[in-house]
């Protein structure tokens, strides 16, 4: 008995939100930025909290030369997740610490961040693939509520273009 009037209340609840949603959405101005870094890939630390685990912590440099300017950290984990016959499947999370996107944007104020998840994908002899895809999914302080992807390329050795493109509420 309880149960069937359960059902009318969460859909009630439901419809309320949706409209809540809408209104929202229309008081705000979607804003999309565009960013392109090199994140330098560092050798991450083994973690013992999961098998496989590792953390990373690599610096994302305006050109593909490790000496050049610095414009944001990526950091995060990543643990072994499955396999195919042909690919490893990692699970990836992390986020970008951008030390300011003059070009694009200008600042989003201090430690702001963007938020990832990914899955990461490598040979079965732990090679990474050359192209890979993350989703944006939310920031923090001035990048809150962003959402898009990034593509990451290797270009070199260790060396990944990061493009990305991401929306936000203003």
């Amino acid at each position: 008995m309880a149960r069937s009037n359960s059902i009318p209340l969460l859909a009630g609840c439901l419809m309320v939100a949706a409209v809540l949603c809408l209104v929202q959405a229309d008081d705000c101005t979607v804003k999309t930025y565009k960013f392109t870094v090199f994140q330098q890939m560092n050798e991450p630390e083994e973690i013992e909290v999961f098998s496989k685990g590792m953390i990373y912590q690599n610096a994302a440099t305006k050109t593909s030369d490790p000496k050049s300017d610095l414009y944001a950290t990526f950091s995060g984990l990543y643990f072994t997740f499955g396999h195919s016959r042909t690919t490893n499947i990692l699970q990836d999370i992390s986020s970008i610490l951008f030390v300011d996107l003059e070009e694009e944007g200008g600042t989003f104020g201090s430690d702001a961040r963007l938020h990832l998840r990914s899955q990461w994908y490598t040979t079965r002899k732990d090679v990474d693939l050359k192209v890979q895809t993350a989703a944006i999914v939310g920031g923090s302080k001035g990048l809150a509520g962003a959402y898009g992807a990034v593509t990451f390329t290797l270009v070199e050795n260790n060396v990944y273009r990061c493009e990305g493109v991401f929306s936000m509420c203003k």
